[in-house]
């Protein structure tokens, strides 16, 4: 599999990670007017060997450049289970560390207990809090920062 930065004038990949935005998050995933101002002047990587099986978006933190935010993380359901979540986390580790980052700051649903797992086996944790409200009513979060 192969780590890719995704920039903003490649709308093939920027077309095909929105589809799977809207097919793991439903109403709350990103559209094309969203990512890809984010590609431009943020950052998304793709993770996948042809077909896109992984994405990120993540946004630099204002407050503390050293920080990146994971804002969405998403492994394609035909993917899940078979470690691809693992080996691209891994990947984008290393690239987040080359580019300066020492940091990652997320957050997650309780119930994801796939991604806490994700998260919790593979990075350290430097803290962890708790958001109620986090996207409206019931829509509460768990907020951690990882030593990347």
């Amino acid at each position: 599999m192969k780590l890719k930065r995704v920039r903003s004038e490649d709308i093939a990949s920027l077309n095909s990670i929105v589809d799977l935005e809207k097919e793991l998050f439903l109403d709350g995933g990103l559209n094309i007017w969203a990512i890809q101002p984010i590609a431009e002047y943020q950052f998304i990587y793709k993770y996948g060997q042809g077909d896109l099986c992984a994405y990120a978006i993540l946004l630099s933190k204002v407050k503390d450049p050293k920080t990146v935010y994971l804002f969405s993380f998403g492994v394609a359901k035909n993917q899940q289970g078979k470690g691809v979540g693992k080996s691209f986390l891994k990947e984008l580790r290393l690239e987040l560390c080359s580019v300066g980052f020492t940091n990652l700051e997320l957050t997650v649903a309780s119930e994801n207990k796939a991604a806490l797992h994700l998260y919790k086996s593979q990075l350290e944790v430097l803290s962890k809090s708790f958001i109620k409200g986090c996207y409206g009513d019931g829509e509460d979060r768990e907020k951690f920062v990882f030593k990347i």
